[in-house]
Parts: C-alpha cells; sequence; structure tokens
C-alpha cells in the first residue's frame, strides 16, 4: 500500500516490454523511511481495528478502537501488566539465526571465524583437527561482523564471540562490504590461477619443442650413437609385466 503506486515500483518483472523500473525511481532512502512513517502514523490514527475484543474496562473508559488509543489507554491503566526484557535478550531475538560448523580455526561464519569462551574452555579448535565435526547455532547481526553470539538452549543467555586475529582486518566493515570484498577476491584469484597455468603450460610446451629440436640436431644424433645402452637392473626385471609396462611409460614420458 505504501509504496505500490509511487515511481519505481517493481510490479511484474515477467512481462515483456514494460518500462524499466530503475529509470522510473524518484525516492532516496531518506524519502521513502519517512514516507514509510507517515503511513505508520496514519494507520496508527485513523485505520480502525475491526472487531477488537474490549473488557468491561475499557467500554467505561470508552477506548476507541484505534492502534493509538488502544496503546495509550493501555500505558496508562495497565502498567503494571507490561514485561520489561533484558536489552541484550531482546537485541540478540531479533538477530538472524544461523546453523554453523567448528573447524580448527574457530566457528566459521562466511569465511570469517570467531571463537568464544566456551570453545576455549572446551577446545573446539583442537577436537576439530583431530576429526571431530560440530554444529552449533548462532545469532549474527546483519550489519556487524562483530555482533555474534552462540547460542546454547532456551534457558541459557546467548554468549557473545569475537573475531579470531586472523579475521580482524574485516572488524570495522560490514557485512555487504565483506561479501563483495570475497567475490572480487575469489574472481582475482581464479584468474592469477589461470594465467599461472597458462605460464606454466606455454613454458612445457617450449621446452618440450626445444628439447625435439635438440634432439633432431646432427651433433645429437651423433652422440647418442656414442652412448653405451643403458642396462636395466636384475630387481627391475624381476618387475611383474603390468608394473613393468607402467615403468615404462613413465620413462618415456
Amino acid at each position: 500500500m505504501a509504496i505500490s503506486h509511487m515511481p519505481g515500483y517493481v510490479r511484474d518483472m515477467g512481462e515483456r516490454g514494460i518500462p524499466d523500473y530503475r529509470l522510473e525511481a524518484r525516492l532516496t532512502l531518506f524519502d521513502l523511511r519517512r514516507l514509510l512513517v507517515k503511513y505508520a502514523l496514519h494507520h496508527n490514527n485513523h485505520i480502525k481495528v475491526v472487531n477488537y475484543p474490549k473488557d468491561r474496562y475499557m467500554i467505561a473508559d470508552h477506548v476507541r478502537p484505534y492502534p493509538l488509543d488502544l496503546w495509550n489507554w493501555g500505558i496508562k491503566a495497565r502498567t503494571g501488566a507490561l514485561s520489561a526484557p533484558p536489552y541484550e535478550e531482546v537485541h540478540v531475538g531479533l538477530m538472524k539465526r544461523s546453523e554453523v560448523s567448528v573447524t580448527r580455526d574457530g566457528i566459521r561464519y562466511k569465511n570469517l571465524y570467531y571463537e568464544c569462551r566456551t570453545s576455549l574452555d572446551n577446545d573446539w579448535t583442537a577436537q576439530a583437527r583431530a576429526g571431530a565435526k560440530r554444529r552449533v547455532m548462532i545469532a549474527v547481526d546483519h550489519r556487524s561482523p562483530n555482533e555474534v553470539y552462540l547460542i546454547h538452549d532456551k534457558d541459557s543467555q546467548p554468549e557473545p564471540c569475537w573475531l579470531v586475529p586472523s579475521s580482524r582486518t574485516f572488524a570495522e566493515a560490514e557485512w555487504d562490504e565483506i561479501n563483495d570484498l570475497g567475490i572480487r577476491s575469489s574472481a582475482r584469484q581464479s584468474h592469477l590461477i589461470l594465467r599461472a597455468r597458462a605460464k606454466v603450460r606455454s613454458w612445457a610446451t617450449s621446452l618440450k619443442i626445444g628439447g625435439q629440436k635438440e634432439n633432431m640436431s646432427a651433433g645429437s644424433m651423433a652422440k647418442r650413437r656414442e652412448m653405451p645402452r643403458i642396462r636395466r637392473p636384475k630387481r627391475f626385471n624381476a618387475v611383474s609385466k603390468p608394473v613393468n609396462h607402467l615403468m615404462t611409460m613413465i620413462l618415456n614420458f
């Protein structure tokens, strides 16, 4: 409702020939936030809550069934019934959950590694080096790699994690930047590997061609005639036929 009629709204990308929504966009992020706030205020003040179950106290106080009126009456008349959970519990509860692996370098999440008091006390990295496999649940703030918590169970408090020294280069970055750097680094590394592989193949080809030219020269042919015949050791002659064939292939490579 709030943005469906604004320029730049993405409707159906499956139709051919429709205008490019990117060219129609007019709002900045700040404008979009203001628009959403305006619609939220309009909803809370003017949109009636249909069939809201009033109790006798609300009826006696003539509370109108609008979100803002219901909220204000609740704050005034039922403040003692409100719960106040700890800030950290609410903060972590709003974070994204992800199941990750414990490796020899630490708790791995998106190519970054973390540790916490539990992982250090129980030596999880040493267990991983010994072949143990472990999966844990973590909560991650999508804005900062420094906000990561280990989730134990419903009755335990989330445990803060921190970056291991090898991953602290990205401590001040955001996840979008880290993902972008990872993609670029991977592409750059792949490009370097392909270039190095091409150089090795080129060098091997030139070496092979050079060796063939050397073998075809007159001086090389004369040296080959002067060289005594290579006598294989007795132990080599005792090798079984399949292995002997394999060794011949290796020597002729």
